[in-house]
């Protein structure tokens, strides 16, 4: 009987340590179970952060491109500036040639009736 009462006593420790591994297999399972998680939404977090990365880096390599256009349609439009400018000075030039040409003209004439009439 003595060896029945060692082998129960045996029995309830071995079921003790039993179930005490069995809460610490579950514990373990379920920390693993939410590390899994924590590492589901970090990947999804650092995907859904490379697709906004790589949609902002393309408007800024638009965004820059952008801004060279418009910098080389100020400088086309400076230069036609300076162009047209240059052309109406020229033109205005001229006119004023011809203008001064007139006079020396009229006043020739001037100067021509003046010595008739004295």
């Amino acid at each position: 009987m003595a060896k029945v009462a060692d082998l129960q006593d045996c029995l309830d420790k071995k079921k003790a340590q039993s179930a005490i591994m069995m809460e610490s297999s579950s514990k373990a399972r379920k920390r693993m179970s939410e590390l899994e998680q924590k590492l589901y939404l970090a990947n999804k977090e650092r995907i859904e952060l490379e697709q906004e990365y790589r949609h902002r880096q393309n408007n800024a390599v638009k965004m820059g491109k952008r801004i060279k256009l418009l910098e080389q349609q100020i400088s086309d439009t400076s230069e036609q500036q300076i162009k047209d400018t240059e052309a109406e000075e020229d033109e205005m030039a001229n006119k004023l040639k011809d203008l001064q040409e007139e006079i020396d003209v009229v006043d020739s004439d001037f100067q021509r009736l003046k010595q008739i009439e004295d």
